[in-house]
């Protein structure tokens, strides 16, 4: 019982800390500070009981509208924190560089924009928000890559792979979303599909029934899938069960060679890159995923996490398909992630291996994408 308390007086602070400074902004100026302060602890004290309550909640379309709620307010907050510290950052510097009586001058020539300008703080967080949250679901793009190789077997040539990555099945993302993703997967015609990792999210006797539009992928050489951390975070066991009943293929530090025409097709695949402190026989080994490999013509390694490719460069892969990022997923952790990933989104080459790394076709807890859109990748291998 003591962990809950905990767990509601840590969660609790945190959004006081992130709601205070961004709800005030909303309010009138006059608004009663003793109101508002017992407002925003209301509030920050339900988000965590509402969460633990929610994970007990049977009805499906009750919990997601909770969780839509409680995810929907953190990513809010936190987004309308990080604006929150550039309008203050932005109004010190005018004070220090003496612009207010300029700024001041500008704007009461045009009393619009001195409008616009007193509620620029709700316009820009409101609207990036309203905008954020669309994308997240409803604005998924195929983003088509070429990737070029000078020794490409004539083969291979405008080989198609589609990628899907960090989907998160799990409390806001349903099978209703997954089906769209298929329905757009089928028109690509597809000669591989591969599912890079954190599919799921959550646990699997609860969630593991909107993994079945999978079973409605169409391609020519089949659907293969790797772990992500989040697998392991909810019974991966059970997870790859339901994975493999619906005919997709996990690689977990193994390979599968494809025959395409008379040329070897290697499609390898390792678990996730901290697999291993969770379940020690899942630790993650490029070198076993690559074996009896010696006849193949091309190497393709699956890694949910890029930094795999540190060690994985090191057995001669061709390609390297990841996730993990979300390129960042919204301001501010798009900048920010930087700092902590080497290799964020988009295409690289890392000594002789090229890899590339999926910006994710789902969201992770706020259903919020901004400045890093949601992704179908339709890969297409070409000589150059």
């Amino acid at each position: 019982m003591s962990r809950y308390f905990l767990f509601i007086f840590l969660v609790g602070f945190i959004f006081f800390g992130l709601g205070y400074f961004v709800l005030k902004e909303f309010l009138p100026d006059n608004f009663p500070k003793l109101y508002f302060i017992i407002i925003v602890i209301v509030i920050s004290l339900a988000v965590p009981i509402l969460f633990l309550i929610n994970n007990n909640v049977e009805e499906e379309t009750v919990s997601q509208s909770i969780f839509y709620i409680l995810f929907g307010y953190f990513g809010f907050i936190t987004f309308g924190f990080s604006i929150f510290v550039l309008k203050e950052i932005s109004n010190s510097l005018i004070q220090i560089l003496n612009l207010e009586s300029t700024l001041n001058s500008f704007l009461n020539r045009n009393e619009f924009l001195k409008i616009v300008y007193n509620h620029l703080f709700k316009i820009i967080t409101t609207g990036f928000f309203a905008y954020g949250f669309f994308s997240s679901s409803k604005n998924i793009q195929v983003k088509e890559v070429k990737i070029g190789f000078s020794d490409l077997h004539p083969n291979f040539e405008n080989l198609k792979i589609v990628q899907i990555s960090d989907v998160h099945i799990g409390p806001t993302v349903k099978s209703n979303f997954l089906s769209d993703i298929v329905d757009t997967i089928n028109t690509l015609a597809a000669d591989i599909v591969v599912i890079t990792g954190d599919l799921v999210d959550g646990d699997a006797k609860k969630f593991q029934h909107n993994l079945d539009p999978l079973k409605n992928i169409k391609s020519k050489h089949g659907t293969f899938f790797v772990t992500g951390n989040h697998e392991y975070y909810s019974g991966v066991f059970e997870w790859l069960e339901k994975i493999i009943e619906l005919g997709i293929v996990p690689l977990l530090n193994d390979n599968k060679i494809l025959n395409i025409g008379d040329r070897k097709f290697l499609i390898a695949g390792v678990t996730d890159l901290k697999a291993g402190n969770i379940v020690p026989s899942h630790k993650t080994d490029p070198g076993k995923a690559i074996a009896n490999s010696e006849e193949s013509h091309f190497k393709l390694l699956l890694a949910h996490q890029p930094n795999s490719i540190f060690e994985s460069s090191k057995y001669g892969f061709d390609l390297q398909l990841s996730g993990h990022t979300h390129g960042g997923q919204y301001f501010p952790a798009n900048f920010l992630i930087h700092f902590f990933q080497k290799y964020v989104a988009g295409l690289y080459k890392h000594e002789n291996t090229i890899l590339y790394v999926s910006r994710g076709t789902g969201y992770w807890g706020p259903p919020l994408r901004l400045a890093a859109a949601p992704e179908i990748t339709n890969i297409n291998l070409v000589s150059k």
